[in-house]
């Protein structure tokens, strides 16, 4: 701190204190191609000692199946952006199709409304098949929040029907609630959806 020019991190956030935090230094290394980062441990004043390992050890999966009813949307066109942004190649399937096999899969069902709450026989009979065919493959459902600031609760039935099918089955199945469909909640899909394809691999990280 002596030196002229310590503070050269403010053009990059760094307004308060020249380091960063241990969640900004994860977001640093995801960037750089390493995993999810596994242990922080703390040494009771300003450090913290942080491990990840490198990608290429693991070769993660970089491509993915996004599971819409209609490709007329176009947040859907925004969502693959986002996702081929951060690197991944990406597949559309829809309930009538068999998934491609060893992807894990995106639900934007509920892009256009309630999915489940206007399930029909057909449909149910045609997602029934889906997840039957999804094997070892993980699926996170994007859908609204429906237990925080929930303004429809019909998009709760959602969450229902994931406790039900992890029960029963298993399919390794996540949902994720966002307050918005734009282009901030894509790029936190992104990572969940990271973090989600992780824990399938490295079930201990769940």
């Amino acid at each position: 701190g002596t030196f002229p020019g310590w503070w050269l991190g403010r053009d990059d956030g760094r307004i308060e204190e020249p380091y960063i935090s241990p969640n900004s230094w994860e977001q640093e290394l995801l960037k750089a191609g390493f995993q999810d980062v596994k242990i922080i441990g703390y040494d009771g004043q300003f450090n913290a000692n942080i491990m990840a390992l490198p990608s290429t050890l693991t070769m993660p999966q970089k491509r993915l199946t996004i599971l819409i009813g209609s490709t007329s949307n176009p947040q859907l066109d925004e969502v693959q952006a986002v996702f081929r942004d951060h690197g991944y190649d990406v597949d559309l399937c829809t309930l009538s199709e068999t998934p491609p096999p060893n992807q894990n899969i995106v639900s934007l069902l509920d892009l256009t409304g309630p999915f489940v709450h206007d399930l029909n026989s057909e449909r149910f009979m045609a997602m029934r098949k889906f997840i039957d065919d999804l094997g070892s493959c993980g699926m996170l459902w994007v859908t609204k929040a429906c237990q925080i600031d929930c303004e429809d609760p019909r998009y709760a039935m959602t969450l229902g029907l994931a406790r039900t099918i992890r029960i029963e089955t298993e399919v390794k199945w996540a949902t994720l609630e966002l307050g918005k469909f734009d282009k901030p909640s894509w790029d936190a899909l992104v990572n969940v959806f990271r973090k989600f394809t992780s824990s399938i691999r490295d079930p201990q990280t769940e």
